[in-house]
């Protein structure tokens, strides 16, 4: 083989070497923003549950002693004064903890937090199926051209900027250990196989690939009994005739 001959082998193999990293690469940041998105956004969503299930109560107690009161207040006989001051108390203690813990401000601010990071997660998907292909078969990577694979990369670094962004923007003084300790219960529990962004796709996909399998193995099934249904049948006489001819040439 020529010196040019051997290069081309050797600017081949370099190429091939070059996509398999970048394969892994893109490989390796899908899986690190599948799981950093997913965790985010659960998080996010146990903890504007949690102030939810908190906000609307407390703000409908607060409400009505409200009114109980200054009904009370305006009207002597509703209740005796033993229970007006008990629930002139109750009020008190509800009213300082409301605004002290502030449940709907925490609300409010999960719930943006959320659709920041839904955000996020649709811009991954967008990213994700980019360059699927007409079979909707994800396992096609391999196929994608060293441009497409270079498009991908970029993306998901920006989608990776935005993420650490988002996480500096929120800061220490999110945190809640409540909350948290809820969210890692329900990652054990009701949302184990939902962690990831994608982990519903994912499973989309797994079943579609199934009905496909099945209904090919059915395909066949059928054409093979229809060709045993509808085989040639060779008469006996025939049989018995191409045997005994060939004993003759035989003997």
């Amino acid at each position: 083989m020529t010196d040019i001959s051997g290069n081309e082998i050797i600017t081949i193999g370099v190429e091939k070497h070059e996509k398999l990293q970048a394969l892994r690469y893109v490989e390796f940041l899908e899986n690190k923003l599948d799981q950093d998105i997913g965790n985010y956004y659960w998080k996010k969503y146990v903890a504007a549950a949690f102030w939810a299930q908190i906000s609307t109560p407390v703000n409908l107690i607060i409400t009505l002693l409200t009114a109980v009161t200054t009904a009370q207040a305006t009207s002597q006989n509703i209740l005796s004064e033993y229970i007006y001051q008990i629930v002139a108390v109750t009020s008190l203690v509800i009213t300082t903890l409301n605004t002290f813990f502030r449940p709907h401000n925490q609300l409010t601010y999960n719930t943006e937090m959320l659709q920041k990071w839904g955000e996020i997660g649709i811009e991954f998907e967008k990213v994700y199926y980019m360059y699927l292909d007409e079979d909707y078969d994800y396992e096609h990577l391999e196929n994608m051209k060293p441009k497409q694979l270079e498009n991908k990369i970029k993306c998901y670094r920006g989608i990776q900027d935005k993420i650490n962004a988002q996480r500096k923007n929120e800061g220490v003084g999110t945190i809640n250990f409540l909350t948290d300790f809820i969210f890692l219960i329900s990652m054990k529990t009701c949302i184990r196989s939902y962690k990831c962004w994608l982990d519903h796709d994912k499973k989309i996909q797994l079943e579609s690939k199934q009905k496909v399998l099945d209904a090919k193995i059915k395909e066949k099934e059928i054409i093979e009994e229809y060709a045993r249904k509808n085989a040639p049948i060779i008469p006996l006489d025939d049989i018995t005739f191409v045997t005994s001819m060939t004993d003759t040439e035989k003997n």
